[in-house]
């Protein structure tokens, strides 16, 4: 699936390096797409609203991470921003069998943010908790903590992560493999589409199954 954008920027692979190798406590993410207005197919309920339109690329990248079905604990939504039929803010958190928790916040914003990815419409931070440090990617840059007090930081030039995923999308027509599999898509849309039952429903043990 070549969709899921933000495996086509380069801190994706040093994030998921770095979790592989580190004992995760909580992930904590904020994902913010500049929209003037809220319409057309994001404003369709079968789309799902923004868990689904924007958050779900984080749930996919960090859902990669763990094994198993998370349960989401809490969830709740907005849609008082726009005035939209779909949900614009959601704020969700999820744990995972092994015990990391996940926290998500997402919404489409009218207000430009002063740094983002593609030129400011989207921004990002994905904050990891170790037991061993911290890494935060923040839009183009990533922070490191070591335990011992130590701090690294790697910055990389701004990039349209729409054409690399268009990119992306040639070589996959030629015959490389998508950065994110089919079965992945599918596990990433059933945790999105248990975040959202668990709104509806104010379920208090709602697993993405």
């Amino acid at each position: 699936m070549v969709g899921y954008t933000l495996h086509q920027h380069p801190a994706a692979a040093l994030l998921s390096r770095w979790v592989r190798n580190n004992d995760v406590v909580a992930v904590s993410v904020r994902s913010v797409a500049h929209k003037q207005n809220v319409d057309s197919w994001r404003a369709d309920p079968k789309e799902g609203g923004v868990a689904v339109v924007n958050g779900i690329h984080a749930i996919e990248l960090v859902s990669s991470w763990f094994d198993g079905d998370p349960k989401v604990l809490a969830t709740s939504s907005s849609s008082s921003l726009y005035g939209s039929p779909v949900p614009e803010y959601v704020v969700t958190a999820l744990e995972f069998p092994a015990g990391a928790v996940f926290q998500l916040q997402t919404y489409w914003s009218p207000w430009q943010e002063p740094q983002g990815l593609n030129q400011g419409d989207w921004s990002l931070t994905i904050d990891v908790l170790a037991r061993n440090g911290r890494m935060l990617w923040s839009n183009d840059t990533v922070h490191v903590w070591n335990r011992d007090g130590s701090h690294d930081t790697t910055s990389f030039a701004p990039t349209d992560l729409f054409l690399r995923q268009a990119e992306a999308a040639l070589k996959f027509r030629t015959g490389e493999g998508p950065a994110v599999t089919f079965s992945q898509a599918l596990r990433a849309t059933a945790i999105a589409d248990a975040v959202l039952a668990a709104d509806a429903s104010d379920a208090e043990d709602v697993v993405a199954r």
